[in-house]
């Protein structure tokens, strides 16, 4: 899909229904050939919609999360490449192929249905609605950095259709798709 319909779908798409058409809300991945460290250092300099709050150690190395407008989302960017396909949709290789590509994953997680900030008031907006908006904002930073990323718009992780894959640029899914013959 190409980046500028995806964004329209994301902003004309009804909240609750964000996550199972465009992958946007709880586990939603946008994969980046920068490497976390590097991505966490660009965001604290660059991005000031995302508040650092802690590194960590996961699989696949170390982690660093962020809150987006704190209470609605957290943000963990690390070096593991969090999709996968079912096996019996033949998308196996394709999926193992954009994982070698992109060398860190930008994952969100809204606060599990609460509709609350941390100091107990009610959120402005649906937790899908402002995982779309920090996918936008983040996007538009992505490219004004001319950052190349991935957004699988997967629902939990898992890859369906790769019709929905957006990439930036549009040059990197004819590279991935080239490897496959």
């Amino acid at each position: 899909m190409k980046l500028q319909d995806y964004l329209q779908a994301v902003r004309e798409c009804p909240d609750n229904q964000l996550s199972g058409r465009l992958g946007v809300g709880d586990n939603q991945a946008i994969l980046t050939k920068i490497p976390a460290k590097d991505l966490t250092r660009k965001i604290q300099l660059e991005f000031k919609k995302l508040e650092f709050k802690r590194k960590f150690d996961g699989v696949g190395g170390e982690g660093y999360e962020f809150y987006y407008t704190p209470g609605t989302l957290v943000v963990n960017i690390t070096n593991r490449k969090m999709i996968i396909a079912y096996p019996f949709l033949g998308l196996e290789d394709y999926v193992k192929r954009v994982e070698k590509y992109y060398s860190s994953s930008i994952m969100f997680h809204t606060e599990q249905g609460k509709r609350n900030y941390i100091d107990g008031k009610i959120m402005p907006v649906h937790n899908f609605r402002a995982a779309a908006l920090c996918t936008e904002e983040l996007v538009q930073f992505m490219i004004k950095e001319k950052m190349p990323f991935c957004i699988p718009a997967t629902e939990s992780c898992m890859i369906t259709d790769t019709s929905k894959i957006v990439y930036f640029p549009d040059s990197d899914e004819e590279r991935i798709m080239e490897k496959l013959k």
